[in-house]
């Protein structure tokens, strides 16, 4: 496991971002944004186990302890998922993270990599693609040690400072509608504080993505035109 290995070695790791799983054990890893959510979506029985990742894209699904899937929605119909996404629920300090630049105090940085060309660079992978800086020598010696237990390609710096990986190059965005959602949170709690921020444009998106490619490129088409 690499993050126990950097532990016992003593090398500094930094990330941003969710956790790609969580087991029920971990409770330290789940906001209580999250513990309202889950509640409500998925009362009963008690999950044991969620992850962030579906088969077939980001999804957030919650299974028991048998495995069996008691709630699974796609990213963009999902009111938790969608308020990460867009920054909504994050930590107050993620909005003045100092850390969040090119120049890293850790030894290695390690995350999702956001905004690859993969059909230029990648046209058959199979897999997600995770993003590797080695910011110190003790880093790099770690990773080299590593690097053939993983399918490697190297890129410049400047590939990974895109419009998409904006945490290397500054903190996050704090969105316009917080102000707004932290007051409605304080007196109806996550549910409905959200739901109240997010109806019309969460709907939209729910809409769009029931909707079959062929209709949505009429559609296009037609608003074009007009």
């Amino acid at each position: 496991d690499v993050t126990n290995e950097l532990i016992n070695r003593k090398i500094t790791c930094l990330t941003c971002g969710v956790i790609g799983n969580v087991n029920i054990e971990d409770d330290y890893n789940i906001n209580e944004y999250f513990k309202q959510h889950a509640s409500y979506v998925c009362p009963t029985p008690k999950w044991n186990e969620l992850t962030f990742r579906g088969e077939h894209g980001f999804s957030l699904v919650m299974k028991d302890e048998k495995g069996n899937v008691l709630f699974n929605e796609k990213s963009n119909c999902d009111l938790y998922f969608r308020a990460f996404l867009d920054g909504l629920v994050f930590r107050e300090n993620c909005y003045s993270c100092r850390y969040s630049s090119i120049n890293r105090c850790s030894d290695i940085t390690i995350g999702d990599y956001w905004g690859l060309p993969c059909d230029d660079i990648l046209p058959d992978r199979k897999y997600k693609v995770s993003l590797i800086l080695p910011n110190t020598i003790k880093g790099k010696r770690f990773f080299d040690e590593c690097r053939n237990d993983f399918d490697v390609i190297e890129l410049p710096l400047e590939a990974a400072c895109n419009k998409e990986q904006t945490n290397l190059l500054h903190p996050s965005a704090k969105p316009q509608k917080r102000s707004r959602f932290l007051f409605l949170y304080r007196l109806f709690g996550f549910e409905k504080a959200v739901i109240m921020v997010y109806r019309p444009p969460l709907f939209i998106r729910a809409i769009k993505e029931m909707m079959p490619k062929k209709i949505k490129t009429i559609l296009k088409k037609v608003f074009r035109k007009k």
